[in-house]
């Protein structure tokens, strides 16, 4: 009895697991997905005596786009309600960095934007919408390595940098086979963040950073 009772419950297990990896983004993966990321940059930069001439104020007004590549390892559950919820983290690089230089020659004043990668960690929920397929929302947290340095022209000084913000995206899921998957996703990267130490650097920033991203990718289940 205890044999026929271990071997039902092995058989249902192993089920489960089967009907598991039938699905998009099961158990442990890693994703490799590449897209087109459109960025606007607004708000404005400052410089303060003493360690400069006179107050001087540059704004920012940028609108670009680049194309990137992301890597990323997660893991994901199905649930028995077609639920499905994980947890990924990433790291994504622009193909090629964005270094931007915004002058300001009425007061020799500019203000350098640089940066090229970003670090996320996210936490997603989807639901099964028919065999092997799926749709899933996105809630992140990024951290990304722009640097802003307001400055004399020609001189220099700090520079704002690993500003952060919230994470948002929507994506579909398909399954291949019992390892690759592929998937479709628009995200959106949002930083709102000021600086104001006018006392040890004398240096003030208000930035606003909308990025807006799609990307398509596959999903390799281990």
């Amino acid at each position: 009895m205890i044999k026929k009772l271990l071997v039902v419950s092995l058989t249902v297990l192993f089920s489960q697991t089967a009907m598991a990896q039938d699905k998009p983004m099961s158990g442990f993966y890693g994703a490799l997905d590449s897209g087109l990321a459109n960025r606007k940059i607004t708000g404005f930069a400052e410089t303060f005596p003493p360690n400069y001439a006179a107050k001087k104020r540059t704004n920012l007004d940028i609108d670009e786009s680049s194309a990137f590549i992301r890597g990323s390892i997660g893991y994901g559950y199905h649930f028995d309600n077609n639920v499905f919820l994980g947890a990924e983290f990433g790291y994504a690089k622009l193909t090629s960095g964005t270094d931007i230089l915004i002058s300001n020659a009425a007061i020799n004043h500019e203000v350098g934007v640089s940066y090229s990668s970003k670090y996320d960690i996210n936490a997603l929920l989807g639901y099964d919408i028919a065999e092997k397929n799926m749709v899933f929302a996105r809630l992140g947290y990024g951290r990304t390595n722009i640097n802003i340095s307001p400055r004399d022209v020609g001189g220099d000084g700090g520079a704002f940098h690993d500003l952060t913000g919230m994470i948002y995206g929507l994506g579909y899921a398909r399954h291949f086979n019992k390892n690759i998957s592929f998937r479709v996703e628009v995200q959106h990267f949002k930083i709102s963040d000021s600086y104001d130490n006018i006392k040890n650097d004398s240096e003030i920033y208000d930035i606003k950073i909308k990025d807006i991203s799609i990307s398509a990718g596959l999903v390799f289940t281990f």
